[in-house]
């Protein structure tokens, strides 16, 4: 839709505005309502007396800075809307009495050796397993030459890469039915010829600490296989090869994607009994089922592939159906969850068991911070292994291991991986490296079986959120805090008690900040929203500034759920409370919502503000409309939210209107939004109150043309919305003359001639403005 057809372009002259400019009037009367509000970062100071003119000089700053401790808005903005997404993607999430519900599929993929430390023998079933469905790696042919030649190989690979299953498929040719795990928990010294079998292959799984694997060691170990024609593999954790000589040491990748698939599903044909022959077409045609790889997550490795290959066969099978089978996806996820949590620590020494502590602390981090940079991932980590630690022995003064790696294998075994990335600085960013869940359904999926699994852990969790929600920087405070309202959406009791009730009506802004964010969280539960809506309309109603300071940041957010009248009409009352004295924070939220899709019930009230005949009202109407001025295109928080059409999104995506007045690029997109967004414009503009303030918006509106010409023809029709009659007009020429001519930052020539050309609405105002592009 052009600017014409939004009702406010070059051929209608505007709307009718009120005779005798009755905005400037009342604006005037406005002037004489007395006290301005307190300060609005922190309501609980003792109010003190400002004029009108005081609030309108505040209203283009941010009231919630001095609260955040940064500027950096839009950071913390797109770290709410990441988390948001995570939240989505972990699917329904139940902790109802201590644990954590899921479905009921419970599909295992047999034949599994992962994590797998045992004594004697390897069952002849589980070898017979692997040879039928191995799915061969790309360094096979290295390993087992080196395993032929030297009958003993050091493989290195991260966990997760199947380096257990080549070691067994291997061995089972070179020993057949004459496989053994071999212990060696005390290094190779314990390895005696004595103790080697001729003929027999060995699979040795040097554990989390690893053991020394010096050169004289493997040719000792080496001779003595030879000479019993037995062969070893020896399967070292990461970061503990350092001493293992080259001619022993091979590297070790998992099979390219599809493939473990593949093999998996070939086997199932040789197995008559399991799916009759006339359904193997059907198989092949659901191992490319896109609707099924999606169970597996966006990264998928050879164990999730044989889990997938296992369902597909249950489901052609007839075992189980489609929906099923597609409801099954929670179970892959949450047995891997079950794993991590068998092996955490039990007793009050945990500082005996660091790395396990470690290993906890680390995964549940990234499951807060998923997406974050990875310095901020680690240390919020030993940020919460101390928690851990003083929780289990008060008197423990612990300390910090200083050369943690952030290794593969660490990755691996967390599924987690690194990736390039940035940070968020203001309008601009900066690289980085970013740290994620191979799978983002897991975090959410992962802190729920935490809460509900281990109360004892709620305690010192929450603490640890609390202490992480009052940093500076944005992608720690914001998903703490959300982190905290997504706790308290499933253990209500406990949490707003223990921590968002306190600081609600506490006197540090930040504190009040966290608990307004963790509350819009868990807002959005429906098993909690009803509660928190009483909450927040208490505290709206009420007389306790803090608390009517908290829930209109609460409120600002939005939580798709709650009506936006009747929350508009809560903030209204906030904001002419004791004559205005949270007007700014309450005009900070209104303009937050219109960013997030309220666009006509955002102008509707607006309209009736601004009307009103009370002075406190018609004030919070102008803010609010400067606020809005403010607003630029990359501030919306999620632009597919936006009750727009798919063409009107994806414009709105292209970087080059990041820097767009919102306020101009949305009323491209509705000529009912346009038509009240001009109207609402050219009441500020004409107020002796706000005019002067409007004026430098809109200065700043073509200043940002003239860096992005695109922004001409829009910006030029809703200018030309804003002419009622000559003042109107020569008032917008005079900003443009007065730009034009600023000594400092003067107005490019040509922005200014197409400007003016679009004021004027010349007969060649078109042809300006296009030669202006």
């Amino acid at each position: 839709m052009t600017a014409d057809d939004a009702g406010y372009g070059g051929g209608g002259g505007g709307p009718a505005k009120p005779a005798g400019g009755g905005a400037a009037g009342a604006g005037g009367g406005g002037g004489g309502g007395g006290g301005g509000p307190a300060n609005a970062a922190d309501p609980s100071a003792q109010n003190v007396d400002s004029s009108p003119e005081d609030m309108i000089g505040a209203a283009r700053s941010d009231p919630l800075s001095d609260a955040r401790a940064t500027p950096d808005e839009i950071a913390a903005s797109h770290a709410y809307e990441s988390f948001q997404r995570g939240v989505s993607a972990a699917g329904p999430v139940g902790v109802i009495g201590g644990a954590t519900i899921s479905g009921g599929l419970h599909i295992h993929a047999a034949g599994s050796v992962r994590g797998t430390r045992a004594f004697g023998p390897v069952r002849t079933d589980l070898l017979a397993e692997i040879i039928s469905w191995y799915a061969a790696a790309p360094h096979d042919a290295e390993i087992r030459s080196t395993l032929r030649e030297r009958h003993v190989v050091v493989i290195r690979g991260v966990q997760g890469s199947g380096r257990s299953t080549t070691a067994l498929k291997l061995l089972s040719e070179f020993a057949p039915g004459q496989v053994e795990w071999l212990t060696v928990d005390s290094g190779l010294d314990d390895v005696t010829d004595a103790r080697i079998k001729p003929g027999h292959g060995y699979l040795g799984d040097l554990g989390s600490t690893g053991r020394s694997l010096g050169e004289a060691d493997l040719d000792r170990l080496s001779e003595d296989l030879r000479q019993r024609e037995a062969y070893c593999v020896l399967l070292p954790p990461a970061g503990e090869t350092g001493n293992c000589p080259a001619v022993y040491l091979r590297e070790h990748a998992a099979p390219s994607q599809g493939t473990v698939l593949d093999q998996r599903i070939e086997a199932v044909r040789s197995q008559p009994r399991r799916v009759e022959p006339e359904a193997h077409a059907t198989l092949t045609e659901l191992s490319r089922d896109r609707e099924l790889w999606a169970l597996l997550g966006s990264d998928p490795g050879p164990a999730e592939e044989a889990w997938l290959a296992e369902l597909i066969t249950r489901l052609v099978a007839g075992e189980c159906d489609r929906q099923s089978a597609l409801g099954a996806w929670s179970e892959l996820i949450d047995q891997r969850i079950g794993e991590w949590l068998t092996d955490l620590p039990q007793g009050v020494d945990l500082h005996r068991h660091r790395a396990a502590v470690g290993e906890f602390a680390f995964r549940l981090s990234l499951a807060v911070l998923n997406g974050s940079p990875a310095n901020l991932v680690a240390e919020a980590g030993e940020r919460l292994a101390w928690e851990l630690y003083t929780t289990a022995n008060p008197r423990l003064t612990p300390g910090r291991n200083v050369f943690t790696q952030l290794d593969d294998d660490r990755m691996a075994r967390s599924r987690a991986t690194l990736r390039d990335g940035a940070i968020t600085v203001g309008d601009s960013s900066a690289p980085t490296r970013l740290l994620n869940y191979r799978d983002d359904r897991l975090p959410v999926r992962l802190l729920a079986a935490v809460w509900g699994s281990r109360p004892n852990l709620r305690r010192p969790i929450l603490h640890w959120l609390q202490d992480l929600s009052q940093d500076r920087r944005p992608d720690v405070w914001m998903r703490a805090a959300l982190a905290i309202g997504l706790v308290t959406s499933w253990d209500f009791a406990y949490c707003y008690h223990e921590a968002i009730e306190a600081w609600a009506g506490s006197e540090s802004a930040k504190q009040r900040l966290v608990a307004a964010a963790a509350l819009n969280q868990a807002a959005r539960d429906e098993s909690t929203g009803a509660a928190v809506a009483t909450v927040l309309r208490t505290w709206a109603r009420g007389d306790k500034p803090e608390l009517m300071w908290t829930a209109t940041v609460a409120f600002g957010y939005g939580d798709g759920a709650s009506d936006l009248s009747t929350v508009l009409r809560l903030l209204r009352r906030v904001g002419v409370w004791e004559e205005g004295r949270l007007a700014l924070i309450v005009s900070k939220s209104v303009s937050d919502l219109f960013a997030r899709g309220g666009f006509e019930q955002v102008l509707e009230a607006l309209d009736g503000w601004i009307d009103d005949p009370r002075a406190d009202e018609h004030i919070l109407g102008l803010l609010t409309v400067l606020r809005l001025g403010d607003l630029r295109v990359r501030q919306i928080p999620s632009i597919d939210d936006l009750p727009l059409g798919g063409q009107a999104k994806a414009a709105l995506a292209d970087p080059v209107r990041a820097d767009w007045p919102l306020i101009v690029a949305v009323a491209q997109y509705g000529a009912s939004v346009g038509r009240k967004l001009v109207e609402c414009v050219w009441q500020a503009l004409s107020s002796s109150l706000v005019g002067s303030a409007m004026r430098d918006e809109i200065g700043d509106w073509i200043r940002a043309a003239d860096k992005s010409p695109e922004l001409l023809l829009p910006l030029g029709g809703f200018l030309r919305g804003l002419i009622d009659d000559e003042d109107d007009e020569a008032r917008l020429l005079d900003l443009v003359d007065m730009l034009a001519a600023d000594p400092d930052e003067p107005l490019p020539l040509r922005t200014a001639h197409a400007v003016r050309a679009a004021v004027r609405q010349s007969a060649t105002s078109q042809n300006q403005i296009a030669a202006a592009l």
